[in-house]
């Protein structure tokens, strides 16, 4: 019986855990929900050099609820990053 009771309780836990996990995973912005539905200000590519080699840097400057985003796109490397610009 007990055995039975600390499983259910288990299972009951994981599942809350689960449920509050993937609202604060939803709560997140992605880069790409920015760069899909917000407005794009201004755009440029920024040729750069990192240890020596060169990358090119593609910024794009978005609107999107309210925020203003940069969003940096590495073309050489496929990396997309946006943060808040104050």
């Amino acid at each position: 019986m007990t055995k039975t009771i600390t499983k259910s309780l288990k299972h009951t836990l994981l599942t809350i855990s689960l449920i509050v996990g993937a609202t604060v995973v939803s709560a997140e912005i992605k880069a790409g929900e920015i760069l899909g539905t917000g407005k794009v200000i201004n755009q440029f590519d920024q040729p750069s050099k990192r240890n020596g080699k060169l990358i090119l840097i593609h910024r794009i400057y978005v609107d999107y609820q309210s925020n203003l985003y940069e969003c940096i796109i590495n073309k050489t490397e496929g990396n997309i990053k946006c943060v808040v610009n104050d």
